[in-house]
């Protein structure tokens, strides 16, 4: 058995319909900007956008190398909001704490 080289985990999406349900192989479209954006992640100037880098925290974003222009520039406003007296929070709640 080899020790220094594992098989990297197959994606897979489920397909279902009322007849059958398949597990499909997902295929090479993946959306996350760690593989559409990969070039662009290295090269980030911003210490926010670094940090979200680094701590996982992105998945999807439009004109990321301007944004990384415009932090750059300076401090930025931004509005992160939530119901605090809602019955429940969902995960969108939690990254927004955990900035």
């Amino acid at each position: 058995r080899s020790i220094g080289r594992q098989r990297a985990p197959t994606a897979y999406r489920l397909f279902s319909t009322a007849a059958t349900e398949a597990l499909v192989p997902a295929a090479d479209t993946d959306s996350s900007i760690y593989v559409q954006e990969a070039e662009s992640l290295e090269t980030l100037q911003s210490e926010f956008l670094q940090t979200m880098r680094d701590r996982g925290f992105l998945h999807q974003c439009t004109n990321i190398r301007d944004l990384d222009a415009k932090l750059c520039e300076g401090p930025q406003a931004a509005y992160l909001g939530f119901d605090a007296t809602a019955d429940s929070l969902h995960v969108g709640s939690l990254l927004q704490i955990m900035i």
